[in-house]
């Protein structure tokens, strides 16, 4: 495993400036949302962010909707997928609403390494294995050289009637979730994202607005059960 990932660390240095190590939270975490909408297919590293908190707090004016946001926030944390993002510019397009914030080293805890692959048909083959603690060290060092950055939130805006919240959105930001470690790692988005408790969730699931879904995994949640239970 040790030989394995230094090779794909290698592969990432080699690529040069135009790759950056971004921390994915929302859509990003899905496979078939970043490898369709933003050619993202190399594996990733799920981690934890600590003294940042997530909630829904990112207005998109051009797409008339709200997404999740991050912002420091001492003694919070949440779920991410630390990967390799190509910075062109439908990449950018994608994370206008935000700026890249370098993280401190050691508000970042390790956690597996995930391979996830996208079949024609749309469903996901995804497979997680841990760290070991030479790999750890490993990675640790890369990212001495080659920081992570969170898409910070512009602006805190909480959603309202014109900039809802949509159940799209919501479930392909779960389906990653579920890829990564089942049913405890949408558990684990519910628990560590603030803001159930607000009113514009709009339920557009039979006509999805987010325009990057997990088209294939959009019924596989109980959104608004969901909601409810941690608003």
């Amino acid at each position: 495993m040790r030989d394995a990932l230094k090779q794909k660390l290698q592969q990432l240095e080699s690529l040069g400036n135009n790759r950056a190590l971004m921390s994915g939270y929302g859509s990003l975490l899905s496979a078939y949302s970043r490898h369709v909408h933003s050619q993202i297919s190399a594996p990733g590293l799920s981690i934890t962010i600590h003294n940042w908190s997530r909630s829904w707090i990112t207005r998109a004016y051009h797409e008339s909707q709200t997404y999740v946001g991050a912002v420091k926030d001492a003694g919070e944390s949440f779920n991410a997928l630390l990967l390799a993002a190509e910075v062109a510019p439908e990449f950018l397009q994608r994370e206008q609403d935000y700026r890249f914030t370098q993280i401190a080293d050691a508000d970042i805890e390790l956690e597996e390494f995930i391979v996830s692959t996208v079949e024609e048909n749309g469903s996901i083959n995804a497979c997680s294995s841990g760290l070991e603690a030479d790999e750890i060290e490993l990675i640790r060092a890369y990212m001495q050289t080659h920081p992570v950055y969170v898409c910070e939130s512009l602006s805190v805006v909480p959603a309202d009637e014109g900039h809802p919240v949509n159940y799209s959105y919501i479930a392909t930001c779960l389906s990653g979730c579920f890829e990564i470690c089942g049913e405890k790692g949408v558990e684990r988005f519910m628990r560590s994202t603030k803001g159930w408790a607000g009113e514009h969730f709009y339920d557009d699931l039979g006509d999805h607005k987010y325009p990057r879904a997990a088209v294939n995994a959009l019924c596989d949640f109980e959104v608004g059960k969901l909601i409810k239970q941690y608003g």
